[in-house]
């Protein structure tokens, strides 16, 4: 194996797309390598330029791995040795895990005890983070140090949140307290780019309406269903998804995979609950050329998600919904809300807007203010390039 200045070990969507801005930035700079533990980190990197990219079976992992479950899970011990033995000799410099599953945080653990810098990145937006969880244990308490010597977020109430739960703890043994970077959110910067693109914009929405199964008259108003992994949960909830698909004929629906995925699996259930036959239903498959679930998004009138399905129950999502379906949906939106309302303009960036980053710094060492938030210019790029002048 060559020498390796960064290593990534990546397996879920959110955390794959999100390094892709580094990776594509500093090319030329420093070599990379990306260790996918499975689906769809594989699928994502499969083609990525200027990257070396290595599946568990190329690093000598032979254990089964669960895609989108047992996030719990760790690797045998035999496992890890190997991929020391395979990747601890091309020496890199730093490794940067996503934060998905427990064996991320096991990998990233063994390669700073054999000498390499270690970053946990957490690309979730508008969520809670709750340090009993076993995952967060598995990077923060787990004996006998931390996973990861740094955390880079892309939420600054998040941020906050983990930097305050943080100054209560103990530094692990022989080391500096974990240090919380606020990166912004390359993710979310895809979408608003994507929102911003009039013409795209225009163009993929002409694309729903006129082909794939179809066509719809010009004024249809379309919603967008963002897939997600598997499980009861998200059954149940393609399921009620299906029920409102044949009992609003005169609403045109487009259901999206989780990236990374084929939609086989959803259009089987589809076409067993019998929501496929009606013309108001258009699944993306390969036939659609590559569109995105932002660009789908951005196109259409309102989406949908296993999150903003399954959290219908509380009240407070209630009251939402209630005042998005009281809204006139007879144009596309300027800006998408993301899948589970957290895009440009919804209440919850709003509320992560008034949010500022309390415990928090710069890559360079400054403090944030009040008004920095997860909507600044991603950061990735240059605190990525700060860890290995």
């Amino acid at each position: 194996m060559p020498q390796i200045d960064v290593l990534f070990l990546l397996h879920d969507a959110g955390e794959s797309l999100s390094v892709q801005r580094t990776v594509a930035s500093l090319a030329g700079s420093y070599r990379f390598a990306a260790l996918c533990l499975g689906e769809p980190a594989i699928t994502i990197f499969a083609d990525a330029p200027n990257v070396t990219t290595l599946a568990p079976i190329d690093v000598g992992i032979t254990q089964r791995i669960a895609d989108g479950t047992e996030r719990n899970a760790t690797l045998g011990a035999s496992d890890v040795s190997r991929v020391l033995a395979r990747l601890g000799q091309a020496g890199p410099k730093l490794v940067v895990a996503g934060m998905a599953y427990a064996m991320q945080a096991q990998l990233a653990r063994a390669f700073r005890y054999v000498g390499s810098y270690a970053v946990g990145i957490d690309d979730g937006i508008g969520v809670e983070w709750d340090p009993r969880s076993p995952l967060n244990r598995a990077f923060f308490t787990s004996e006998p140090s931390a996973a990861i010597d740094e955390l880079w977020v892309g939420d600054a109430p998040f941020a906050a949140n983990v930097s305050e739960w943080l100054a209560t703890r103990p530094s692990p043994s022989g080391r500096p307290s974990l240090s919380v970077i606020l990166t912004g959110s390359g993710t979310l910067g895809a979408w608003r780019a994507a929102a911003d693109d009039a013409t795209q914009v225009a163009a993929t929405r002409r694309r729903m309406l006129c082909c794939h199964g179809g066509t719809w008259p010009e004024g249809t108003v379309m919603v967008v269903y963002a897939g997600g992994y598997g499980g009861a949960q998200y059954t149940h909830a393609l399921r009620l998804f299906c029920e409102c698909v044949s009992r609003l004929p005169n609403i045109g629906f487009v259901f999206s995979p989780h990236p990374g995925y084929a939609s086989s699996y959803e259009a089987a259930l589809f076409r067993l609950w019998g929501c496929l036959g009606p013309a108001n239903l258009k699944v993306v498959d390969g036939a659609w050329g590559g569109v995105t679930t932002a660009q789908l998004v951005a196109a259409s009138n309102a989406s949908l998600s296993l999150g903003s399905i399954a959290v219908a129950r509380h009240r407070r999502a209630a009251r939402l919904r209630h005042r998005l379906l009281s809204q006139p949906l007879d144009a596309p939106r300027a800006h998408p809300h993301c899948s589970d309302g957290l895009g440009p303009g919804s209440d919850r960036e709003r509320h992560i807007a008034r949010g500022g980053l309390r415990g928090g710094r710069r890559c360079d060492g400054g403090s944030w203010g009040a008004v920095e938030r997860h909507g600044q210019p991603d950061r990735t790029v240059a605190c990525a390039a700060s860890k290995l002048i």
